[in-house]
C-alpha cells in the first residue's frame, strides 16, 4: 500500500534519497523494523507518520497510496489499448474498466 516506500524491484524515494531504513526511521520517529515492514509490506504506517513520511521522502502523500495521477493516466492508457487489442467482448470491458475504477476511484 505505501507503495512509494515498497521496494517492488525499483529503488523508491527513501533509497534515491540515500536515506537507509534506520536514518528514514529516526527522521520520522519510528523503529527501523517498522520500516521494514512497510517495505515488504507486512505492516501499515499509523495515519499520523503520513505527513511526515511524505515530507521525507520528497513525495506527495497521494503518491504513497499508490494514487499517483500520472500512474492512473498510463495505467488507463494501457487498459484502453489491451482492450483494443484484444478486442474485447463488452463483457470483458465492463469488468476491465469496472477494475480501473476500483484501482483508480478518482481519474
Amino acid at each position: 500500500m505505501i507503495s512509494a516506500v515498497s521496494a517492488h524491484g525499483e529503488a523508491g524515494p527513501q533509497r534515491e534519497r540515500g536515506l537507509t531504513q534506520e536514518e528514514l526511521a529516526g527522521r520520522i520517529g519510528v523503529t527501523a523494523q517498522a520500516i521494514s515492514k512497510w517495505e515488504n509490506e507486512t505492516g501499515l504506517p499509523d495515519i499520523s507518520q503520513i505527513v511526515p513520511l511524505a515530507t521525507e521522502l520528497g513525495v506527495r502523500t497521494d503518491v504513497l497510496f499508490g494514487l499517483d495521477p500520472q500512474d492512473a493516466e498510463t495505467a488507463v492508457q494501457k487498459a484502453a489499448v489491451l482492450e483494443k487489442e484484444k478486442n474485447y467482448s463488452a463483457e470483458q470491458s465492463a469488468a476491465l474498466w469496472k477494475d480501473m475504477l476500483k484501482q483508480y476511484p478518482k481519474y
